[in-house]
Parts: structure tokens; C-alpha cells; sequence
């Protein structure tokens, strides 16, 4: 792991922005979910771009999954970095692993409901 990579990984939580779904979904004219990438405690100050409420990065999946011969696929609608340091992979990276963590929960309260959803994530 890099040094970026922990450090995003311990100073930033990955946040659904409820509030801009429909907004982008439209723009892009495909239902998708837009999660930020928000700078907490620890991140440094002079990496955490004005007026955005310290969101460093931005990412928006789309609903649709396509079934493949190695599990579900999901689709990058869109991204952004409104400061340009090169967070964008390491983002991609915790998003997974964010998904793969909220699918986790998500099987051991709808246990039947998700648990072919997990076996083909992995």
C-alpha cells in the first residue's frame, strides 16, 4: 500500500450524496448513485479544495448491473477531482471495498435477499 492510499484510508469517509442523485442521474441520463470522498480529522489543509465541503473526489455508479462469467458488473457513469493530486485510483480502490463491506452487512440483515449478490462480487 502507498502512503496516499493509507492516508485517504484513515482521513476520509466515502459518503452517498442522496441530495445530487437525481440531479446527476439525469445529466447523465442513466440512474446512478453519486458518492464523495469528504476529508476528516488528519487530512492535510492545503489539499482539501475551497467550497466543496471538503469533498476531494467524487464517483458516480451507475444502478445497472450486467451479469458476466466472473460475477456483476456495475458502471463508472462519471468522476471528478477537483483538485488534481491523484486520488481519483486510490478512491476507486476504497470504493470497492466499501461496497464489498456495506454487501457484507447488508447479507447478514437480508440474508437470503443479498447472498447471491456477494458470491458474485468476489
Amino acid at each position: 500500500m502507498s502512503l496516499t492510499y493509507e492516508l485517504l484510508k484513515n482521513c476520509t469517509t466515502i459518503v452517498e450524496l442522496f441530495d445530487v442523485n437525481e440531479l446527476f442521474s439525469h445529466l447523465v441520463d442513466e440512474k446512478c448513485k453519486v458518492y464523495g470522498l469528504r476529508a476528516e480529522f488528519g487530512y492535510p489543509d492545503h489539499l482539501i479544495p475551497k467550497n466543496t465541503y471538503k469533498y476531494i473526489a467524487y464517483i458516480g455508479i451507475s444502478n445497472r448491473k450486467l451479469e458476466t462469467s466472473y460475477g456483476q458488473a456495475q458502471f463508472i457513469e462519471f468522476y471528478y477531482e477537483p483538485k488534481d493530486v491523484g486520488i481519483l485510483e486510490h478512491f476507486f480502490d476504497m470504493f470497492v471495498n466499501f461496497l464489498n463491506r456495506i454487501t457484507h452487512f447488508k447479507i447478514i440483515t437480508f440474508r437470503n435477499y443479498l447472498r447471491i449478490e456477494v458470491e458474485s462480487l468476489h
